[in-house]
């Protein structure tokens, strides 16, 4: 928690706005870097889940064809 509070803090000073504006700052930064870093659903449902999916799209596609 003191860890992301300094962040916000350092953003706040950085861009010279208030507390809630440099939080709205902050996070959207870190939401865009998850999604940069292929952060999607299936990204962090697990190896597992998306291993599955893919065999299982292979098969649709076998069934189809």
């Amino acid at each position: 928690m003191q860890v992301e509070f300094n962040a916000i803090d350092a953003t706040m000073e950085r861009i010279k706005t208030d507390m809630r504006m440099a939080t709205y700052v902050h996070v959207s930064s870190r939401i865009g870097a998850a999604l940069e870093s292929q952060g999607t659903a299936d990204y962090f449902s697990g190896p597992q889940t998306v291993f599955r999916r893919r065999i299982e799209d292979q098969c649709e596609e076998g069934a189809r064809l």
